[in-house]
């Protein structure tokens, strides 16, 4: 990413989780059902948490609404200026709320 030019975060966020899975199995874990019906899970890969990996490189960002669990990761993140860190963002929550139906 270049700080300051527009980009498709999304996308880049895809490309950042291709990259961790690789062509390795992912395992996932269901913790709840959320108020849509959808299943909120913890994955992994290899025993690495892909949440935890994702936010740490700064291509997701912690929702403390739901849990701090990744909020240190979120921390080191924004410190270091790492992905959507390295500039001004739509948070996705927002972004969802205003393009999607």
């Amino acid at each position: 990413m270049t700080p300051g030019a527009a980009a498709h975060c999304g996308l880049l966020a895809l490309d950042v989780l291709e990259e961790e899975i690789g062509n390795k199995p992912v395992t996932c874990f269901p913790i709840e059902t959320d108020h849509y019906g959808r299943t909120v899970a913890t994955c992994e890969v290899a025993g690495r948490d892909l949440g935890d990996a994702m936010v740490r490189r700064g291509f997701a960002i912690a929702y403390l609404r739901y849990s701090s669990k990744y909020q240190e990761a979120e921390i080191e993140a924004r410190k270091a200026k790492r992905g959507i860190w390295q500039g001004a963002f739509t948070e996705p929550e927002r972004w969802r709320r205003e393009h999607l139906p």
